[in-house]
């Protein structure tokens, strides 16, 4: 049996008068879908160093203090998210952070 929880979903934004998600408006909707795509895009472009790292095996001029408090910044940002149900912020915040791990774990492994 499969549970949709669209509707529910839907009563409990009308009910705290938030807009809905994705917008019925062309433009707002455009931009929720545009924030979707750049949530999940954007961290993938620290691939290019996370490959220098792991296949390269040079960690030379990466600061592991710098991504460690990268990643430590990212714990607020998924809370939030997490409270205000930010689908986009979420997602974005968790591949950066994955890709701030990878990073750190590189840099211990090859450093």
């Amino acid at each position: 049996m499969r549970f949709n929880t669209h509707h529910i979903h839907q009563r409990k934004r009308k009910a705290k008068d938030l807009a809905p998600y994705p917008h019925p408006n062309k433009w707002i909707g455009g931009l929720d879908r545009a924030m979707l795509f750049i949530a999940i895009v954007g961290p993938l472009f620290n691939i290019p160093q996370i490959a220098k790292i792991y296949i390269g095996q040079e960690v030379a001029g990466l600061a592991i203090t710098t991504y460690i408090l990268l990643l430590t910044m990212k714990i607020p940002w998924i809370t939030y998210a997490l409270v205000h149900k930010e689908k986009p912020l979420l997602i974005t915040s968790i591949l950066w952070a994955c890709s701030h791990i990878s990073i750190i774990v590189g840099i211990l492994i090859y450093g």
